[in-house]
């Protein structure tokens, strides 16, 4: 028997190895000849992530009982009444009207120019066709897009706003900017697909896309309905508590812990240093106010089924993988309408492509914050 077995076993085709390696056998690819310190043995063995994680964990946790220690000791400066003040709701009446009776009304404009000069059903499904008898939607298109994404910072520039009503509106003109070219590569050169409803259709089509989170025109989820009961307005309530809560306590990080370090005369290096944990905590607490909280909102009133609006940019080790992670509707706006036609159209190399999506980015970063704080030096640009 153990010598049939024998031959058996030599008739059977070897294993494949494994791929999993153990730690020993990981820390047995070290080598001998040098001195590994904890951090590298730990970035080798991929376990960094945890220890960061909790490193910021502990960092938070000593942070906000620095914060409850000034707060016990010296009160809250914040002051909420202000919130009552005349110029706060002269600022958000005027913030409003700019986007209601500029921003939205110069998109739907530009949509029925456009959809009104293209053709509903092209003979040709080739793009080249399609542009070729569309010749002068596409002129009205980029002239409209010149008009949508400059008149409104035209129009900031020369009211009296405080940098956070300016910042927002300035950040509505640009997303429905590239929202009405999204949507016009996508559905109105393609015939508007399966919805032939003619132009009021259409517009009332693109209306809704206007206050989708996205930035890239999908016909499937548009068109999809999403599974469930309906608006689900415990949902919406709960993400419109977390968004207050989350400002409040921005209002509260940046009162107790950057305004009193700015108010010391100290070089600019030196702010920085003692500000750069408080005002990265605000960029978290933003982010989730944002992305979570009012597009979660926003999602939910014009159920639309798509909701992801980031992705573990947590864990991205590499700066590439951040940006693709931290806003992915304007991730994909990159790929789908820039970085794409560079590479198709203009013929250009992957990293010029690249490029280009960066340039235009910190185009688009510095005209927001040129408009919100008076300075258009671009500082703000080069960053992002």
């Amino acid at each position: 028997r153990d010598r049939t077995m024998a031959e058996m076993a030599s008739l059977m085709p070897p294993l494949a190895p494994s791929r999993s390696i153990s730690s020993d056998q990981t820390r047995k690819q070290l080598p001998r000849n040098m001195s590994w310190g904890l951090l590298q043995e730990l970035q080798r063995l991929e376990q960094s992530p945890g220890v960061y994680h909790g490193a910021l964990l502990m960092l938070a946790i000593n942070f906000h009982a620095q914060i409850f220690t000034d707060i016990t000791k010296n009160g809250l400066r914040f002051n909420y009444a202000c919130l009552l003040s005349p110029i706060i709701w002269t600022d958000l009446l005027t913030t409003n009207s700019i986007i209601l009776l500029l921003i939205i009304p110069l998109s739907i404009l530009s949509t029925l120019l456009t959809t009104l000069l293209t053709p509903s059903r092209p003979k040709s499904h080739r793009i080249s066709a399609k542009i070729g008898s569309s010749r002068v939607a596409v002129g009205v298109h980029t002239l409209m897009l010149a008009v949508q994404l400059l008149l409104p910072h035209y129009v900031l520039t020369r009211v009296e706003l405080n940098p956070i009503s300016a910042a927002v509106a300035s950040a509505v003109a640009t997303c429905l900017t590239l929202k009405t070219h999204s949507f016009f590569a996508k559905f109105t050169l393609h015939g508007g697909g399966a919805i032939d409803r003619g132009p009021v259709g259409k517009l009332m089509h693109f209306t809704r896309f206007l206050f989708v989170p996205a930035l890239v025109y999908s016909r499937s989820s548009m068109e999809a309905k999403k599974k469930g009961e309906g608006i689900r307005w415990g949902k919406i309530v709960s993400n419109w508590l977390q968004g207050i809560a989350c400002l409040v306590w921005i209002s509260i990080v940046f009162c107790q812990q950057i305004v009193p370090v700015l108010m010391n005369e100290r070089p600019e290096l030196i702010h920085m240093l003692e500000i750069c944990v408080p005002a990265n905590l605000c960029w978290f607490l933003a982010f989730y106010c944002v992305f979570k909280a009012n597009f979660a909102i926003l999602a939910e009133l014009t159920q639309y089924p798509a909701r992801r609006f980031y992705g573990d940019w947590w864990n991205a080790t590499t700066v590439e993988q951040f940006w693709r992670r931290w806003n992915v509707p304007v991730h994909d706006f990159a790929v789908d309408h820039v970085y794409y036609p560079c590479l198709q159209t203009l013929k250009l190399s992957p990293e010029s492509a690249g490029a280009v999506v960066f340039v235009l980015s910190a185009i688009l970063h510095e005209m927001t914050f040129a408009v919100a704080f008076k300075c258009p030096n671009c500082e703000f640009g080069v960053v992002f």
